[in-house]
């Protein structure tokens, strides 16, 4: 059966009489979409390679993030949340990050990374 000219020679018998619209949703709000704090420090070295991965609950996944603030030279925040790089200085820093679901809701929290000195030679 062919929905779109009732063509029945293909085996079914019955031809379409009448169509019934369907809603489809791209995604389903788990409630309100928020960063978790528990992963709103990173710890990094200076001069080495570091990566903290950012976390988001609620909301409609997939969830895109982006820096609101500068990070320290040498890191980046990808779109999937994952803060890394090679730190050039060592030191505190904070920076603003927001995370937005699918249906454009959006959470923001300040990150604390913490870029220790490098290991010395014993």
């Amino acid at each position: 059966m062919d929905r779109f000219d009732n063509n029945v020679t293909n085996g079914i018998k019955d031809p379409v009489r009448q169509l019934f619209p369907v809603m489809v949703f791209n995604a389903v709000d788990e409630g309100t979409l928020a960063i978790d704090p528990q992963t709103t420090t990173v710890k990094a070295i200076q001069d080495q390679p570091s990566a903290g991965a950012l976390a988001a609950r609620g909301g409609a996944y997939p969830y895109i993030w982006t820096a609101v603030d500068a990070l320290p030279g040498g890191m980046a925040l990808s779109s999937n949340g994952v803060i890394s790089g090679t730190p050039k200085t060592q030191g505190t820093y904070m920076a603003q990050v927001r995370v937005t679901d699918q249906l454009n809701n959006t959470a923001m929290a300040i990150v604390t990374i913490e870029v220790a000195p490098p290991p010395t030679a014993p």
